[in-house]
């Protein structure tokens, strides 16, 4: 095995249901198993991988799906709908 090849070895670690199967040889790189794929994944974005993130990225497909969203012409929209958003809860919270 060369200095760039490592062994991967698969252990009792899960995150969101995917097997944790360690980290390449001293890279910020890792592999996990999910859905019977193995998947490289940079190590500072293994959060994305649990089951708390999973759940709410399904939610934001369902939403996107479903049309539970708005869609803005301008930036300026935005930045207002924002504003009053802020304000609105500003005045709910007091």
């Amino acid at each position: 095995m060369t200095a760039e090849m490592m062994q991967i070895p698969i252990t009792d670690n899960r995150i969101s249901g995917s097997s944790y199967l360690g980290k390449a040889g001293g890279t910020n790189e890792t592999y996990i198993q999910h859905d019977g794929n193995i998947i490289k994944v940079r190590v500072d974005q293994l959060w994305f991988w649990t089951d708390e993130w999973q759940a709410r990225h399904e939610t934001a497909v369902a939403d996107l799906d479903e049309g539970r969203h708005t869609v803005y012409e301008t930036g300026e929209d935005l930045f207002a709908a924002m504003g009053e958003a802020i304000t609105r809860n500003e005045t709910r919270n007091g």
